[in-house]
């Protein structure tokens, strides 16, 4: 009783320190975590998506069929949105249209960052009075003699030469429009007010702005068509797509093995048992990755399907072993844990090697493999045995006869699926193999 009661505490202390690394577990969608770090190309992508991209921010495009889209209607989406998105930021111009006084701002940022001889040149000419002076004279004369209007209004504001940066020229000479060359086509960018990483909370964000895009009025009554791009909606389709083919992958490969299991066993019972003890080894699977890891990408999620087909095979080792007539669950335990600890040991170092790969999905993905082979190992040995009594196996002699009656036929069809095979191959070649990032 008193070993019962303690092993009963190990498991509660073992699941709340699971639960507590699952709560800290999130999944990534970034394509660049699924790429080596070490690479310099990739930590300089890193670097400039964290400082200069705007990952939260969603373009929407607004197209018309026939006619121009004008500023006034807009504007009156521009209202909408802002109310209805309230307090995200929703930008449909250049922000120094819509507030000059930030100018001065962005100028000043702009020399910040120049080029220090940039910067030199300036400072002696705005220092050196004689400099400064004849500076003046030059301005004067250029605007009484250009025939530049745009030219000689700038010299009249800027007589010092602030302008004179090569991005502030680049700056002027580029449109910065939001609006395609006939109207027809209209960029809004909406800032997320709640930045996340979350590709769930970015689904939700994104069905709000379609929601607020579909309500307004105009959209029907100027016949427009919408679309949205940028980082959130990237990463939300990515997210759901790579989630929904995980989430399928592990459904199908749990049924198949199920189906087996119960076809094999002809026990309900112990296919609900073993059920059970698979959801307990990725429970504790998964809290201790969290632990570990912290963040998990999506790709290497696909570790649930592969140890689903390898942790239940232990469970059917100790189902055909206890049709042996062993007494109790602690001679059943010593007689097959060696076995099944050694094969457990074996698998889990072949994919424990995947944790020396350069590419983060897979170390991670051979991480939990090892941790969920052991876990799982360590699971179906200390709770099955004490559980199969309960659920005793029917022997099963015609399912695990051979469904060939003649060994004529059976060297037939496998003599037949050779011959398939060399053909493929002598039509087809050998498959390539690709050390690119193109599959990515």
């Amino acid at each position: 009783m008193r070993h019962r009661l303690l092993l009963i505490i190990i498991l509660l202390l073992i699941i709340i320190f699971s639960i507590v690394g699952l709560m800290k577990l999130r999944f990534g969608t970034d394509i660049l975590e699924v790429l080596p770090a070490s690479l310099p190309s990739v930590e300089s992508l890193k670097v400039s998506q964290k400082h200069f991209n705007n990952d939260q921010q969603v373009a929407l495009l607004l197209q018309s069929g026939s006619e121009e889209i004008y500023e006034e209607d807009i504007e009156e989406l521009v209202a909408h949105l802002r109310e209805k998105l309230s307090p995200a930021k929703v930008v449909y111009k250049s922000e120094l249209e819509e507030d000059p006084s930030l100018f001065g701002e962005a100028l000043a940022e702009i020399w910040r960052y120049a080029p220090p001889a940039d910067v030199k040149s300036l400072a002696a000419r705005l220092l050196d009075d004689a400099a400064l002076e004849a500076r003046i004279v030059e301005v004067k004369e250029e605007i009484r003699s250009s025939f530049d209007q745009e030219e000689s209004t700038m010299a009249a504001y800027d007589p010092l030469g602030f302008l004179q940066h090569p991005v502030i020229g680049e700056f002027t000479d580029s449109e910065m429009s939001f609006q395609s060359e006939d109207s027809k086509s209209r960029i809004l960018l909406i800032q997320n007010p709640q930045p996340t990483t979350d590709y769930h909370k970015h689904v939700v964000w994104l069905a709000e702005i379609r929601q607020a895009v579909r309500s307004w009025p105009g959209i029907k009554e100027l016949g427009l068509t919408s679309g949205l791009t940028g980082g959130p909606v990237y990463n939300a389709e990515i997210g759901t797509g790579m989630e929904q083919d995980m989430s399928g992958t592990i459904l199908l490969t749990s049924v198949m093995v199920g189906l087996l299991f119960l076809l094999v066993q002809r026990h309900p019972g112990q296919l609900l048992m073993i059920s059970l003890l698979l959801g307990l080894s990725f429970l504790i699977t998964l809290g201790i990755g969290g632990w570990v890891f912290g963040t998990l990408n999506l790709v290497s999620v696909g570790f649930a399907a592969i140890l689903l087909g390898l942790v239940v095979d232990y469970g059917i080792v100790i189902a055909r072993e206890s049709i042996g007539g062993i007494s109790s669950p602690g001679s059943l335990r010593r007689e097959i844990a060696p076995g099944i600890l050694w094969a457990a040991l074996t698998t889990a170092i072949v994919f424990g090697l995947l944790t020396l790969s350069t590419f983060n999905g897979v170390r991670q993905l051979g991480g939990l493999i090892l941790i969920g082979l052991i876990t799982g190992a360590a699971v179906m040995l200390i709770f099955m045995p004490g559980f199969i009594g309960k659920f005793p196996s029917k022997p099963a002699k015609m399912l695990l006869k051979a469904p060939f009656f003649r060994s004529l036929a059976s060297r037939s069809v496998v003599g037949g699926c050779m011959l398939l095979a060399i053909g493929v191959f002598a039509i087809k070649g050998e498959p390539d193999i690709s050390f690119s990032f193109s599959m990515v």
